[in-house]
């Protein structure tokens, strides 16, 4: 085989897709204010402290580890032949990107507690009477749990985000108007604007937050702690009866917030806090395991003493290191966006109308070709991870009622969307990065269209689905329902773009999924004051798998069923059960099953 490195670099987009899982089971709750009022301002402050725990209930399933730490993961690909030709498939090495993925399978065994995160939420509301408002509200947390690794420790930039945290959401200001009688608000600084139809799957017309994946991943963990607040000026303005218009500045930057590197649902060692260098696997040397690997891997006895893990000086004087090199961030201040609702007289429906441009939120890895500087590997390499920017978006969105059913829909198209590509694979042409010195971008582009379709259902003893209500003895319950297709039309599977998923295989021009919510509301169980809520959450990616894994890998599955309880609308409890398959060597947290219990009290 060719002596090359293969950084393939699973790109962590991936890692979106796939925490929708880890977030399964949420139940949004109102805390209770403590409201107050004076003679210019009336207002409320708000707070719910929580203690939850998590146990890692799967074993490390080895597709997933690199070689050189005890893996299986695959050294050939589809992408390598396609790309070089019959017989190439090592220059599509999969090993490699698993070894960039493992650091936190590797340090959390099965059944070890891998979260015990006591956390607190709290909201500020200002109204005041001539028309101005303003929310503040921030959230902490504290996990010593997680910092209780097997084989690596955290970094300090890890454990700063993982393990003590304090995060500021929401903090803006705004101001209700009228123009010609008609009403207006506008609206400056931390703030989450959500357009179109879409509740779960992600990759439609509500981009405009980030998701904070940390957070999306500890138990008891609210909505309002994984969406991001950005700042922003917005705006929104009656301009008749059946017509409003609204309007957004983004001033500042604000991008997704990865699980740190090396704790129990992080799948990328080359991206988020505690970030590091990326290392070239003994098999792409054509060498057995153990011969390099990464910082912790157990010698083979071949460069450093058998039974001694690596550490990275050793790994720098093998030569067998790709460094990271300086992030290459999108503009802060070029996002905005524009949306038309329109409510005919003789419909009952509303109708939305959406310009979005922006820049990713998610990175791409590219790769940096100087050998005068990158001295680490014999090739010159360094990698960094690259936004892009001056993306268009363009959507129309419906929603209406059906019988009992509210029901969305939404269609978005995107002339320039992100397709990850690996600059690595090819041996030849402008997509080389061994070729000339250089940055070859980690992205091409091309065209996307996603389609949504939503239902929302609110079970009452005399409505459609009254008779399960009966039958199962419940009060009430809610049933929530999404599905959604990306299509990316001119892709081309050829190999003339070496287009990246983690396993080197080909993606699909056209992909589906499905998720689901359904919970029934059992109040003063068992004569008591308690309310007592089984739910159960189901994610299925039925046909094809999208490029960047975004937002569907075919067959991947994940369902959470959970019980809930409240008490005086202040006490709550939670137990849940996260289990996580199929979807193949695509689906890096399939191996990551987990028991959730969580306590919490709003006051």
């Amino acid at each position: 085989m060719t002596a090359r490195p293969q950084p393939a670099t699973r790109l962590a987009r991936g890692m979106l897709a796939l925490a929708l899982g880890g977030a399964l089971g949420i139940v949004s709750t109102a805390a209770l204010a403590v409201e107050f009022e004076t003679e210019h301002v009336k207002g409320s402050f708000d707070s719910t402290v929580s203690l939850g725990f998590q146990w890692r209930m799967s074993g490390t399933d080895c597709r997933f580890v690199g070689n050189d730490n005890g893996g299986c993961a695959p050294t050939t690909g589809t992408l390598g032949e396609l790309v070089n030709g019959p017989g190439m498939g090592a220059t599509s090495n999969p090993d490699f990107n698993y070894l960039q993925s493992d650091n936190g399978n590797l340090n959390f065994r099965k059944h070890q507690l891998i979260s015990q995160a006591l956390k607190g939420n709290h909201e500020l509301s200002l109204r005041f009477k001539d028309g101005w408002s303003a929310l503040g509200r921030f959230s902490w947390l504290f996990d010593p749990a997680v910092d209780r690794t097997d084989r690596t420790p955290l970094s300090s930039d890890a454990k700063r985000i993982a393990g003590q945290d304090v995060t500021l959401l929401d903090l803006w200001v705004a101001k209700e108007f009228e123009v010609g009688e008609m009403p207006g608000k506008v609206k400056v600084g931390n703030q989450v604007l959500s357009w179109g139809e879409d509740i779960f799957i992600y990759g439609g017309i509500n981009i405009i937050n980030p998701f904070d994946l940390t957070r999306a991943h500890k138990p008891g963990v609210q909505i309002k702690e994984i969406v991001r607040p950005v700042p922003m000026a917005s705006f929104n303005l009656g301009v008749s009866k059946n017509w409003s218009v609204e309007g957004f500045w983004q001033f500042g930057r604000m991008n997704f917030r990865f699980d740190p590197v090396g704790t129990p649902f992080s799948i990328g060692d080359v991206i988020g806090n505690g970030q590091q260098d990326a290392f070239i696997p003994s098999s792409v040397l054509g060498e057995p395991p153990g011969t390099v690997g990464d910082p912790g891997t157990i010698s083979n006895g071949a460069i450093i003493p058998a039974g001694q893990r690596f550490t990275l000086d050793d790994l720098l004087a093998a030569g067998t290191v790709v460094p990271t090199q300086p992030t290459q961030n999108a503009p802060s201040a070029n996002q905005f966006g524009l949306a038309a609702r329109w409510k005919p007289e003789n419909i009952n429906a509303e109708f939305g109308f959406y310009y979005i441009h922006y820049n990713d939120k998610i990175p791409f890895l590219a790769f940096v070709n100087d050998p005068s500087t990158i001295t680490s590997n014999p090739f010159g390499l360094g990698y960094k991870l690259q936004y892009g920017k001056n993306r268009d978006l363009f959507g129309v969105s419906v929603n209406t009622m059906l019988g009992d059913w509210a029901i969305g829909g939404e269609v978005s198209y995107r002339p320039r969307d992100g397709v990850g590509i690996d600059p690595t694979v090819p041996l030849e042409g402008q997509y080389c990065a061994f070729c000339a010195p250089g940055t070859y971008d980690g992205y091409i582009n091309a065209k996307k269209w996603q389609a949504h379709v939503t239902a929302i259902y609110l079970l009452g003893p005399s409505g459609d689905l009254g008779w399960l209500l009966r039958g199962a003895g419940a009060a009430e319950g809610t049933l929530l329902f999404e599905a959604a297709a990306a299509y990316y039309p001119n892709l081309d599977r050829s190999g003339k773009y070496p287009i990246l998923l983690p396993n080197y295989e080909m993606p699909d021009k056209f992909s589906t999924g499905i998720v689901t919510s359904f919970n029934l509301v059992y109040p003063h169980v068992f004569g008591s004051p308690v309310n007592m809520t089984p739910q159960i959450d189901f994610l299925y990616d039925i046909h094809g798998t999208s490029p960047n894994t975004i937002p569907f890998v075919e067959g991947r599955l994940a369902v959470t069923p959970s019980l809930n309880f409240e008490y005086l609308n202040k006490w709550r409890a939670s137990i849940s059960y996260t289990s996580f398959a199929g979807g193949g060597t695509n689906n890096l947290m399939a191996d990551r099953d987990y028991l959730a219990v969580n306590f919490s009290y709003s006051f």
